[in-house]
């Protein structure tokens, strides 16, 4: 079974509504969705994006 971790920065695109990135990232992140594809982040980007959203 394939596995994707997510790049820290495609969760902030989404989380943050970056415009320029934001629907690529949702694409990506729907692409996987559609096909079963599990999708991973770090320990880490966890905590950045609590971190950014928070500030």
């Amino acid at each position: 079974m394939k596995k994707v971790l997510l790049d820290t920065n495609i969760v902030l695109d989404i989380a943050l509504e970056r415009h320029e990135f934001k629907i690529k990232a949702q694409n990506v992140t729907r692409l996987l969705y559609d096909n079963n594809i599990p999708m991973f982040v770090t320990a880490t980007t966890v905590t950045d994006i609590y971190y950014l959203i928070r500030n």
